[in-house]
């Protein structure tokens, strides 16, 4: 049974369920996680994973730190259950634990988390990419923290799980942002959009990075609508955040990332490497979790808000119904 279904409705139960909210963050962790972890055939890419952690390895397109991750679990459990089991976990709690440290509604983040299809619905197919992601997100507490060596710790660990890790590096150029670097940088990013528009810039690399030639023969059927309309939502979580007065440190980092999704989602309409850059938004458009939240919080009067906030939350989980009811193995597909 496809018990994913009942999640939005849990969730709507609990949004107004007030008391004792760190037990209900641990439930809804498990929850999320046993999902899961206990899944069989749920989307496009769960045999791949399955088989990856019962020793069968591709030839080639995984990172040697998740081959030696998976084959460690392999070495306990050769069915694979218990490394997707684990890898679940880790992924749900470590994202969970940024919505918690960060977002200013932990339960407006948690529908996103599960709703918005390159979130939850997509850790169903993408099981390396969002467990590189998590902890990824792991990197981003740390450094809020000031534990700095921890920080690059995980980003060095995210990144040998999933090549695009490496993107969590400009996490530490967060002092660069101002209101004044916001408006160069998407300045730049157009120079760089019309720059691969009009010009075979991309043959570089295919010359010098010919191991990402995958990307460029890898055929995926991504809707331009849906793209879009994540472009603007991340322009619009950019100008929220560009209004403010100053910028605290999660602020700073969340416009370092806003700014490489616009990037990404604006290489993907123009590259022969689209899937390449779908690949590195899915790393860089987590701020949307805490991002979304902020833009919210920041409408007056309350009385709007609270319209605002409802209609995107029922908006979300009949959105998420719907990707159920037109698949329910949630073969994801943006």
């Amino acid at each position: 049974m496809n018990f994913q279904f009942f999640l939005p409705i849990i969730l709507l139960f609990f949004t107004f369920y007030k008391r004792n909210r760190a037990f209900l963050f641990w439930t809804f962790s498990f929850a999320l996680a046993l999902v899961l972890g206990l899944r069989e055939n749920i989307g496009t890419d769960y045999k791949v994973y399955s088989d990856i952690f019962q020793g069968k390895f591709p030839v080639t397109g995984i990172d040697i730190g998740f081959m030696v991750y998976a084959l460690a679990f392999y070495i306990i459990d050769d069915s694979g259950k218990l490394g997707m089991l684990v890898t679940a976990i880790i992924t749900v709690i470590f994202h969970l634990s940024f919505i918690r440290k960060f977002s200013l509604n932990f339960w407006l983040s948690l529908t996103i988390f599960i709703c918005l299809p390159i979130f939850f619905l997509s850790t169903l197919n993408l099981v390396r990419a969002h467990f590189a992601i998590s902890i990824g997100l792991i990197s981003v507490i740390f450094y809020i923290d000031k534990r700095y060596f921890l920080s690059l710790l995980f980003i060095a660990l995210s990144t040998i799980m999933h090549v695009a890790g490496i993107i969590f590096l400009v996490i530490f150029l967060q002092m660069l942002v101002s209101k004044k670097f916001i408006l160069i940088s998407i300045f730049a990013i157009f120079l760089v959009f019309l720059l691969v528009f009009f010009t075979n810039i991309e043959v570089l690399i295919d010359y010098y990075l010919p191991q990402f030639s995958y990307f460029s023969s890898h055929l995926s059927e991504n809707s331009p609508l849906l793209a879009g309309a994540f472009l603007l939502l991340n322009f619009g979580t950019l100008f929220s955040l560009y209004i403010q007065k100053e910028f605290s440190k999660i602020q700073r980092v969340l416009v370092m990332l806003n700014l490489l999704t616009i990037l990404f989602l604006l290489l993907w309409f123009v590259s022969d490497y689209s899937n390449l850059w779908l690949r590195f938004s899915n790393f860089t458009s987590v701020h949307l979790l805490i991002t979304i939240p902020f833009l919210f919080e920041s409408l007056k009067p309350l009385k709007i808000r609270y319209l605002f906030r409802m209609v995107f939350s029922f908006g979300l989980i009949f959105l998420y119904i719907g990707y159920w009811l037109s698949d329910p193995s949630f073969g994801f597909k943006l």
